[in-house]
């Protein structure tokens, strides 16, 4: 019954984030751990394991007009500076602080060229444009300032940290061809509400019976 309280756990962690930009929901399943003997018992239903993985579709996008504010399509995450190194996000609404730097809605660096903190000081943040591959441009002199760092990582590698952070052992720069960068909008939750309502309901009922 473990393995239905952890699905359950998971599922509500969905619910629980609906509306949470650039969160990516888990699904869940459940399989067979290696058995050392060839020969299948009914003891081995004891040894299943609930696995679960990101759902890998874009959420719908609100636009905001705002200049800070960004979303991906396709294929790709910002990459953020953290303590031990970095973190992938689909949260894009940003400020710049007093000292130029570009921040997440935590408080986190946003890594541009050379996976170096991007740094605006700029002070018309209305002439700031940002194109679909995440050139960041000054309209007003026209000069190119960075390049937001959209990264690529398999599905599988990709693990939830919480506040729409996710981590992966091995992540590359994404090709350009498979993004883009919407300036102005922002990605919501891909969560399925009455999907997810659904299968908690079922959960449930099994859990209680």
């Amino acid at each position: 019954i473990q393995q239905e309280f952890n699905a359950l756990k998971t599922i509500s962690q969905n619910t629980a984030n609906i509306n949470t930009v650039g969160y990516r929901s888990e699904s869940v399943f459940s399989t067979l751990t290696p058995s050392t003997t060839t020969q299948k018992t009914f003891s081995d239903l004891e040894h299943r394991q609930t696995l679960s993985y990101l759902n890998p579709n874009n959420g719908s996008y609100s636009a905001t007009s705002r200049t800070l504010d960004f979303a991906l399509s396709g294929k790709g995450w910002f990459v953020v500076a953290v303590n031990d190194g970095f973190s992938l996000t689909r949260d894009g609404h940003f400020h710049i602080d007093k000292n130029g730097y570009l921040l997440t809605r935590q408080g986190l660096s946003v890594l541009g060229q050379e996976a170096k903190p991007i740094i605006i000081t700029e002070k018309n943040l209305e002439a700031l444009k940002v194109d679909s591959k995440g050139y960041i441009h000054d309209s007003e002199s026209g000069t190119t300032i960075n390049q937001i760092l959209v990264v690529y990582a398999e599905n599988g590698d990709v693990k939830a940290q919480g506040n729409a952070l996710y981590s992966a052992s091995n992540v590359k720069q994404a090709d350009q061809n498979e993004y883009q960068v919407f300036q102005g909008k922002l990605e919501q939750s891909n969560a399925m509400m009455s999907q997810d309502m659904v299968k908690i309901m079922e959960l449930s009922r099994h859990i209680e019976s």
